[in-house]
């Protein structure tokens, strides 16, 4: 059957996704984004150096790291083309994605920009429709092209650029603090509360909205702290007034494993930005091949048919070549558990 781009696209981010899982899988030490435990400098950037965001971020560095890429530069055909460079023959591009939100009057179906809705008080923003929407692009790693024959000076530039700036790690007795997420806590400026408490246990309460840490000494190093500490985080995302995801599942479920799955690569991706390199839970190791059992099974012969439409298909997002969608950003509002409740992170005994 053929199928069309959007399709073609969630295929390949899925089956990138299962290949870093099963990668993990074979080695529970080894961080999910490599390159984060090695560089801060290594971020995802097109031509002129403006960086991806999110989830393209995340796949891009897979990707990096499955072909061993030596930057994390890419660009579209056009755009190497305009920069008088050309892509290698043979070379096949990888997908990424925008969105786009249309937004017009419920009543008068006046069109006005996103920034303009975003401008407007709560009560005039009810007075809108939104529907979000997302559009693919293929890209090109520059090692893809003959960049380093055209312009030899500017790549070895690059190269020296994203070979430096080594982050410390942690040796297992000490680790480093990061000024960013301390300032967070500090000012208590995360969606819901953050207790840092005497405990042997890390959870996220969905009811109750808040989320509970043990004290920092109660921790080997401030790595395992802030790894924790970001995987809570990631649960927290899918409270009804966030991004609305359904939490009101039994330990042990397949909906469960799909959850920590979503805060496993949210935490990922978080630690990504601040040099953190997560680590697959211990506790969530039983759940890998039952994700990849999920996504693959007879039931869903395209893995796209899961793990994408996570992200996409099941926030109420469509195609840009297809017809609007007139569901809102977030669906509908669902009971949630008493906590997402985890066992011992990495603590001293």
């Amino acid at each position: 059957m053929k199928t069309d781009y959007f399709d073609k696209a969630a295929q390949q981010f899925a089956n990138l996704m299962i290949e870093k899982i099963q990668q993990v899988e074979d080695n529970w030490q080894k961080p999910w984004i490599t390159i984060a435990a090695n560089t801060r400098n290594f971020f995802p950037q097109n031509l002129t150096g403006r960086r991806y965001a999110g989830g393209n971020a995340f796949l891009l560095l897979f990707l990096c790291e499955k072909f061993q890429y030596q930057t994390p530069v890419f660009m579209t055909f056009n755009q190497a083309k305009e920069a008088g460079i050309s892509v290698l023959k043979g070379s096949k591009s990888f997908p990424v994605y925008y969105f786009l939100f249309y937004v017009y009057h419920k009543e008068t179906r006046k069109k006005i920009t996103f920034e303009e809705y975003k401008a407007l008080s709560r009560e005039q923003q009810q007075e809108y429709n939104v529907i979000p929407t997302y559009k693919y692009y293929s890209v090109f790693n520059l090692d893809q092209t003959n960049f380093s024959d055209v312009r030899p000076e500017e790549w070895e530039a690059l190269r020296e650029k994203f070979r430096g700036g080594q982050a410390e790690q942690p040796d297992g007795t000490t680790g480093e603090a990061h000024p960013e997420i301390d300032a967070m806590l500090e000012a208590k400026s995360w969606f819901c509360p953050i207790r840092e408490q005497q405990g042997d246990r890390a959870f996220y309460s969905p009811l109750a909205d808040y989320i509970v840490v043990p004290l920092r000494s109660q921790f080997v190093d401030m790595q395992s702290f802030y790894e924790t500490l970001l995987h809570e985080m990631g649960h927290s995302t899918g409270h009804p007034t966030r991004l609305n995801r359904d939490l009101a599942h039994p330990f042990g479920s397949e909906e469960y494993g799909k959850e920590e799955l979503t805060a496993e690569f949210a935490a990922a991706l978080a630690g990504m930005f601040f040099g953190i390199a997560e680590h697959i839970r211990t506790e969530n190791a039983a759940y890998l091949k039952s994700w990849i059992y999920v996504g693959c099974s007879q039931n869903h012969p395209y893995c796209g048919e899961w793990l994408p439409n996570q992200v996409f298909r099941k926030r109420g997002l469509r195609p840009i070549r297809g017809a609007g969608h007139s569901n809102s950003l977030f669906q509908r509002e669902t009971d949630s558990r008493e906590g997402c409740r985890h066992g011992r992170s990495r603590m001293e005994n």
